[in-house]
């Protein structure tokens, strides 16, 4: 009986210990450190089947807003707008609605303490950090999960907003900005998440945002020499309409892949727009465990997101002495 009623204590405290961490984790720091990551396949985590998810921060997990999109592609992109401007959709706000939100997001984070690898969270709303659905029964991670962490161990109290899709090019899918293409769609659903945070009274503040893309351009040669303007236009847009001037950014690609060796002009194009500015830097994925000629292991996901968050720490200490 002595050891069922520890085991109840035992239960009941770790209990208490969720609601008072995970439920109410914003009470000693209101404002929200949100960063930004954007790409195709490794950051999406392609490779990062989530039966290897690493457990081991469970409580940290669940204190570290986490909002992601798996968006379409570009003719699908098209197709939703038209049917949009058809058939507007009617708000979701109403109360039933946002009690069973909250009620499935309750029992995500209670299964959240005792599961592991943990369920894959749904998209397009504000939930905690954990995997995505798609590429894996159990879902898939990307470099978010290291990152968060590490930006958590470094006092942030970080929010992280994730959108990307595999096999993606500036050229054919991302597009520029006012073209229709998933950059457009990214800054769309970008607003509407902050949006959501600024209806809660949480103010949020864009620490970084994280560029790494750039593979699939590099497939043409053609595409490769116009990747420089491409990204700066959109960089540019960026700076003026999103996230100011002063915040960092980070780019990155997989310098390995064999597009990316035959035509090297997208990587010296990422090179060449962090040696002019002062808070753009480029990261590199040299090194990192690959489960193909280009995907990253769980292993390497986990490492490129430690990486990830060094070189912000390094740029944004060069960034604030400007």
């Amino acid at each position: 009986m002595g050891i069922l009623n520890r085991k109840s204590s035992l239960r009941f405290g770790v209990l208490r210990l969720y609601f008072i961490l995970c439920c109410f984790p914003n009470i000693a720091n209101a404002d929200i450190d949100l960063f930004v990551m954007v790409g195709q396949s490794n950051m999406q985590g392609y490779a990062g089947n989530a039966e290897k998810f690493p457990c081991d921060s469970f409580v940290k997990d669940l204190s570290i807003d986490f909002y992601y999109i798996q968006p379409v592609s570009k003719r699908q992109l098209a197709e939703k707008a038209e049917a949009e401007t058809q058939h507007p959709s009617e708000s979701s706000t109403s109360i039933i609605a946002s009690l069973g939100k909250s009620w499935r997001n309750f029992r995500l984070r209670l299964n959240r303490v005792f599961e592991c690898p943990p369920s894959p969270l749904p998209s397009q709303e504000w939930t905690f950090l954990g995997p995505q659905w798609k590429r894996f029964p159990k879902g898939h991670f990307g470099p978010e999960i290291s990152f968060a962490r590490a930006m958590a161990d470094q006092r942030f109290n970080p929010a992280i907003f994730k959108y990307s899709k595999e096999s993606t090019s500036l050229a054919e899918d991302w597009l520029g900005p006012n073209q229709n293409g998933l950059y457009d769609d990214f800054v769309k659903h970008l607003r509407s998440a902050i949006s959501k945070f600024a209806g809660s009274g949480e103010p949020v503040r864009i620490r970084g945002l994280f560029w790494i893309q750039g593979e699939n351009d590099a497939i043409t040669l053609e595409n490769a020499k116009l990747y420089l303007d491409r990204l700066n236009s959109i960089i540019r847009h960026l700076r003026k309409e999103v996230i100011g001037d002063s915040v960092p950014i980070i780019l990155g690609a997989d310098e390995a892949h064999p597009s990316m060796q035959m035509n090297p002009q997208v990587q010296a194009a990422q090179q060449f727009l962090a040696d002019q500015e002062e808070c753009v830097a480029r990261s590199s994925m040299l090194g990192l465990q690959k489960a193909d000629s280009t995907h990253l292991t769980p292993a390497g996901l986990v490492e490129h997101g430690l990486r990830l968050a060094e070189t912000y720490k390094q740029l944004a200490e060069k960034c604030a002495h400007q």
